[in-house]
């Protein structure tokens, strides 16, 4: 019982974090009006999932079989019965367990069902050898910074998502250090809000980042405990280290609503910023297990560039882009008064031609997370991002 609900509260908490960055948006195959028995939502279900998940041809879960295996059971629960309903979630959750995807989530709209959701890459990942709880680093790191450092938050400008949370400081002042627990920098950035404290702290930073001073000889991108985030971000942050487009990786979308229906894979580039110029110094991406979908997106770019290092664990492996389904004819839709399912709207492969997702995006160099040594005051993967700088 309590391993369950340890698995429920991670679950609870990094679909809050993660789906704050999920556009909602109706669905191309949504049939009008409600559903009213079960045949109708496994129908929906299914014939959404077959045309709109993108990992089809890499995923080991026999979607036919799904049908065959699953249909006469739904068929025989009652859409007005309560234990029934309940029991309906037990069959999603056994349909879905495996599934490639690790951005996939069923969110449950029933009035018997509110907050559950089943989230079967959370439900995996604990079962990891060296898993842990995300952790929050900000308070250790900050005594590593050079007395100055800025952190400042916006809960304004999108109120559905957790509070945006920005530092920017300098360590040893040559070393700029930049950490935010979500993207959603440009959006709190364009803010009209006359409290807006983003936007002066990224010009500050944009200003040191164009004009490089001579003490300056590295810069680390802490990405740990970022769940993601709007796409833009990428080039908006990124995009302050290039004068060039940098390719990151390819980008393959669904065609058509066959099952097997994608485009030919496309290049996917960083583009460079108006004023930025090329960062010439070691940048290190800082991740951890929690570092998830743009946020290992970022770290990806880094490790692209030409003196680009990624240190710290492995990432969650949630690679593929969710975008509005205005854009792609795939990723998420609605079964009208019972769910929403999530799921990426595109595949994406690194550089390397790998695609990450399920895997997670591997360290250049590896720093087990310790709990015991970072509640001393020391933070390993910080102090080995500082060193392979000064190298």
């Amino acid at each position: 019982m309590k391993n369950e609900i340890v698995v429920t509260a991670l679950c609870a908490l990094l679909s809050a974090a993660m789906l704050s960055c999920v556009k909602t948006v109706p669905s191309h195959f949504e049939e009008p009006g409600a559903v009213t028995t079960f045949s109708q939502v496994f129908e929906r279900f299914w014939t959404g999932m077959n045309n709109n998940y993108v990992y089809w041809d890499i995923d080991t879960t026999n979607w036919d079989h799904i049908y065959t295996i699953y249909k006469p059971i739904f068929d025989r629960l009652d859409f007005d019965d309560a234990d029934d309903i309940q029991q309906s979630v037990t069959l999603f959750r056994q349909m879905t367990y495996s599934l490639f995807d690790n951005h996939f989530q069923i969110v449950f709209t029933h009035p018997l069902l509110k907050e559950t959701v089943i989230y079967p890459a959370a439900n995996r990942k604990q079962l990891e050898i060296g898993f842990h709880f995300p952790f929050d680093y900000t308070k250790i790191d900050s005594l590593y910074f050079d007395p100055g450092f800025n952190t400042v938050y916006d809960s304004l400008s999108d109120q559905s998502s957790i509070p945006l949370e920005l530092t920017v400081a300098t360590i040893g002042h040559a070393i700029i250090y930049v950490h935010c627990n979500e993207f959603s920098l440009l959006q709190s950035y364009r803010s009209s809000s006359s409290i807006n404290q983003v936007r002066p702290v990224l010009d500050s930073l944009f200003g040191v980042l164009h004009h490089l001073p001579a003490r300056i000889k590295g810069m680390i991108l802490d990405v740990r405990n970022n769940y993601g985030g709007h796409l833009d971000d990428l080039h908006f942050l990124i995009g302050q280290l290039i004068d060039e487009p940098l390719r990151i990786g390819y980008t393959r979308y669904k065609s058509g609503s066959g099952r097997l229906d994608y485009s030919p894979w496309i290049e996917a580039s960083v583009k460079p910023q108006v004023g930025a110029v090329a960062f010439k110094y070691p940048v290190v991406a800082l991740t951890d297990n929690f570092t998830v979908s743009l946020a290992e997106a970022a770290a990806m770019a880094v490790h692209a560039m030409p003196r680009g290092r990624v240190v710290g664990e492995k990432t969650w492996g949630a690679t593929g882009p969710l975008v509005g389904e205005e854009v792609y004819n795939s990723g998420q839709f609605d079964i009208p008064n019972f769910l929403t399912v999530y799921t990426a709207s595109a595949a994406f492969k690194y550089i390397d031609g790998i695609m990450y997702e399920n895997l997670g995006f591997p360290p250049d160099t590896e720093i087990p997370f310790n709990q015991q040594t970072l509640l001393s005051g020391k933070d390993p993967a910080l102090e080995k991002a500082i060193q392979s700088i000064g190298q």
